[in-house]
């Protein structure tokens, strides 16, 4: 097992959980194949890497199974990874693709009130650009005679730089707050996460909110501990297809553009050409309309009973539940309609489902001389 600590994680402009240990664990693979500002990262522990193989590893986030988008990056005080088979030996089957434990920040007992806070803001471009013709350039080679396809292409008289008018510089910007605090008997944490992540795309936004406030409670001469937890989280992000914030269709588009065709044409409508799968993707950015929006809940309750003869009890029981909202619309100025005669086009779903999660846990510890023994 390796244990990485909040003082340890990679610093800095940090989108995903998972990248606050990337580089700090032998044999931990950590990627980020999209630049989708929504979509994760990919993890992988054990086995052949694989970009479709499905070799996640098992996440828990303070002991029960989640993912590493369940809390904020900044909210995280520590991340344990089991990458043997003592993963498979603990939790089973699910652990055979490695285990990434998640440990919240939390207050202590008799702990001074504190608030703290941190943010970042970042700038994203697009660092190496590919290297096109443009409209000049393409002009020297048809005045050289360039053919395609064994016949001439045609010059439009425009200068357009497709990828250019398709991107941006994306600002994106990060805050979280966190309250901690306690006394002889109880502790409490509050934190509040604002992500704001821009993509370099237009329309390519990302942000949400996450919300947790964790309650401790000692009774009896701390024998008995109790723990209740809520986590809250919405987020929302512009919406070019079914389910997705981007359609990589728009940068094929891009990318075979001609650069001497414009944008507009000179009454200020869509520029197209009746060309079949070749499209305005300036025009079929603007004009598609959409938002997705997830909601997520989490409630936890624990119960810990310590015996005081090396044996202590504990029950968990979590309940989760999950709100989607999907949509977005063509209009009647998009290609759908003004080159395939679709007259409008509209897509709404929705996903709702909750989930209840219980464990029940016996530990029993000894040591007899220089053996010592665990029990789960």
């Amino acid at each position: 097992m390796a244990t990485v600590k909040s003082e340890n994680f990679v610093q800095g402009n940090v989108k995903y959980a998972a990248q606050l240990i990337q580089g700090k664990v032998a044999g931990l693979s950590v990627s980020a194949p999209s630049g989708d500002p929504t979509e994760g990262t990919q993890i992988n522990l054990r086995g052949t890497s694989s970009i479709l193989g499905g070799t996640n590893p098992l996440v828990l986030v303070d002991g029960v199974p989640g993912s590493l988008a369940t809390v904020a990056p900044e909210d995280i005080e520590s991340i344990d990874v089991l990458k043997d088979g003592s993963a498979t030996a603990i939790y089973g089957t699910r652990g055979t693709n490695g285990v990434i434990i998640i440990t919240t920040k939390k207050g202590s007992n008799d702990m001074k009130s504190t608030i703290e806070y941190n943010g970042y803001a970042s700038l994203s471009t697009i660092a190496n650009r590919m290297n096109f013709l443009d409209a000049n350039e393409l002009r020297q080679k048809f005045s050289e005679g360039y053919t395609f396809n064994g016949a001439n292409l045609q010059d439009y008289g425009a200068n357009t730089d497709w990828v250019d008018e398709i991107t941006r510089d994306a600002f994106s910007q990060v805050h979280n707050l966190i309250f901690r605090g306690g006394n002889s008997t109880s502790n409490m944490t509050a934190s509040l996460n604002y992500r704001d992540i821009e993509g370099i795309f237009l329309k390519s936004n990302n942000e949400k909110y996450t919300a947790r406030v964790s309650v401790n409670h000692a009774m009896f001469d701390n024998k008995l501990k109790a723990n209740v937890g809520v986590i809250l989280s919405e987020q929302t992000y512009n919406a070019l297809g079914d389910g997705y914030s981007f359609n990589p269709y728009i940068y094929r588009q891009a990318i075979i553009r001609n650069p001497t065709e414009p944008v507009y044409n000179a009454d200020g409508s869509w520029y197209e050409r009746d060309v079949y799968f070749y499209d305005n993707p300036v025009a079929y950015i603007q004009e598609t309309i959409g938002q997705n929006r997830y909601r997520n809940s989490r409630l936890d309750f624990s119960l810990s009973y310590d015996f005081g003869d090396h044996l202590t009890l504990k029950g968990l029981y979590t309940r989760k539940g999950n709100s989607n909202i999907r949509g977005f619309y063509q209009t009647k100025n998009h290609v759908s309609t003004t080159k395939n005669g679709q007259d409008g086009f509209a897509s709404r779903g929705t996903d709702d489902y909750v989930v209840n999660y219980g464990q029940f846990t016996v530990d029993y510890n000894n040591t007899f001389g220089k053996h010592s023994h665990t029990w789960l």
